[in-house]
């Protein structure tokens, strides 16, 4: 087989393996696994943009579309998107391969002249951290039609690409004729972990499609994990998330209906059962990009009932519990009746409602007035005063935030009221005491005033004395000398440091 042929075989091949979604729906049998986990809360709601890349408008025989888009923010912040082209109408070995497109607001494309790479399908550009680019992407044996597994080739300027030697996965499925191409997430603990999708063969009546993933420290050795992330039925994909709250998401397409997929998991090998969302239709092969401005871009594949396979572009919008936390001061402004509490709400895509619940105990019992943030308010701190309060009491509060994706509590936090300026009033009444015991509390004076009552039933009590302190005295004494009187019998009982005061 001469050079054309191998290209254009090569081609072939991949793009009638990835034919099944683009079957009508009478057609298409939908196999889905639940995974066995936790499965997180997130999810993705988006606001569909339509078409920004088409075959008429780079200029492409008529029926000719393209397809398979990755793309990539560069460092003066305009967007790259690597794109393949759908099988033309005629031998062109020119039009096959991987090319890209220049944007400057990540929707209004322009070509850039080149082929970026021949033969490669089902590719994924990667920023390494030298500020050199790879480009993974599937690589076929010619001779069996088999998806060998996942190969690579590098840039400096993300144009001009080499490929490198070996495969960086080899295909989790040996003699696998289908192989997706890739999503990528990098782990907390610095490393990387790549899912890829593969499956026996494509068309009706296909097995299920399996995603894996594989880890890596350094983008260029991939080690394949134990067990199957996720099975799914004529599946195309997946791209990967890590979300804000550590749990991961894969997106894909798949049908029953047809559209995107969601599945989510808490750290990031066990996924439940996936989730539609409101892109429908015969589309595929999302991959995403987050714009200099924030805002998270999915780039896909439709193709219409009539035309060429064109990419659409979607803002993509996490949907998920709200995010509670609190800062270093979460209490200020403390007095002995009235504290503001503050936290740090995140409503995490959907309109948000919260409040604090505050109380003498974990168990609250009282709560402020409930307030709103909207969905798009982004994390933002949120603070109320607390009225009412007792003097020198510790108190628990949190926040709690409810939303449409759920209700989070936020940890309990605990503060303590100041204590009570004292302002008594001198009383003079021309009277003496003898101070038999002082006390921090009502209580133990109390029990010295059990002794006190053997002196003088009738004039033994407890009185405060200052702000904080109490004492059990004998009271209402006439004189001077009666009261000396009264301190000698208060000593002799054991009252050693009784005293004599004037009240």
């Amino acid at each position: 087989m001469g050079a054309f042929g191998r290209v254009y075989g090569a081609y072939d091949r991949a793009f009638v393996a990835g034919l099944w979604r683009r079957m009508p729906l009478p057609l298409l049998l939908l196999l889905i696994l639940p995974g066995a986990a936790a499965q997180a809360d997130v999810s993705l709601t988006f606001q569909d943009l339509g078409p920004v890349l088409t075959g008429p408008g780079l200029g492409l025989p008529a029926g000719q579309g393209v397809m398979q888009p990755t793309a990539v923010v560069l460092p003066d912040g305009r967007v790259r998107l690597y794109y393949s082209t759908t099988v033309p109408p005629s031998p062109m070995p020119e039009a096959a391969g991987i090319f890209s497109a220049i944007s400057s607001d990540g929707v209004h494309f322009a070509p850039e002249p080149g082929r970026r790479l021949s033969t490669a399908t089902s590719a994924r550009i990667e920023r390494l951290p030298d500020g050199r680019w790879r480009l993974y992407y599937v690589q076929h044996d010619m001779a069996t039609n088999a998806a060998t597994g996942i190969a690579s080739a590098i840039s400096a300027d993300g144009l001009s690409f080499a490929p490198e030697p070996g495969l960086r996965l080899a295909n989790p499925i040996p003699g696998a004729k289908i192989l997706t191409c890739c999503g990528i997430v990098q782990l907390p603990d610095g490393r990387y972990r790549m899912y890829v999708g593969a499956q026996e063969f494509g068309g009706l009546g296909s097995p299920p499609l399996k995603i894996y993933s594989a880890v890596s420290s350094d983008l260029v050795g991939w080690t394949l994990e134990a067990g199957i992330r996720l099975t799914v039925g004529f599946a195309n994909g997946p791209a990967a998330l890590l979300n804000p709250d550590g749990s991961f998401m894969l997106v894909f397409s798949s049908c029953s209906p047809c559209g995107i997929k969601i599945a989510t998991s808490a750290d990031g090998l066990s996924f439940g059962t996936p989730n539609s969302t409101e892109i429908t239709g015969s589309v595929g092969d999302p991959a995403f990009v987050t714009l200099p401005d924030g805002r998270l871009f999915m780039y896909y594949d439709r193709t219409p009932d009539t035309g060429a396979s064109e990419i659409d572009a979607a803002v993509a919008t996490r949907i998920g519990p709200p995010l509670v936390s609190y800062p270093t001061h979460a209490v200020t402004a403390i007095t002995p009746t009235s504290a503001r509490v503050s936290a740090t709400l995140d409503p995490q895509g959907a309109d948000t409602d919260y409040l604090f619940q505050y109380g003498t105990s974990s168990g609250y019992g009282d709560t402020t007035d409930q307030r709103s943030i909207a969905a798009t308010g982004g994390r933002q701190s949120v603070s109320e005063m607390l009225t009412g309060l007792v003097p020198a009491k510790t108190y628990h509060f949190r926040l709690e935030a409810s939303s449409s994706a759920g209700v989070t509590d936020g940890a309990d936090q605990t503060f303590a009221t100041a204590r009570a300026a004292c302002h008594l009033r001198p009383q003079r009444d021309g009277r003496w005491e003898v101070a038999l015991a002082r006390a921090k509390s009502r209580t133990l004076a109390r029990k010295a005033l059990r002794r006190a009552l053997r002196l003088a039933s009738s004039k033994a009590l407890v009185e405060q004395d200052g702000c904080t302190n109490y004492e059990a005295a004998i009271v209402r004494l006439r004189s001077k000398a009666s009261a000396s009187v009264e301190l000698r019998r208060a000593k002799a009982l054991g009252y050693r440091r009784a005293t004599l005061e004037p009240t």
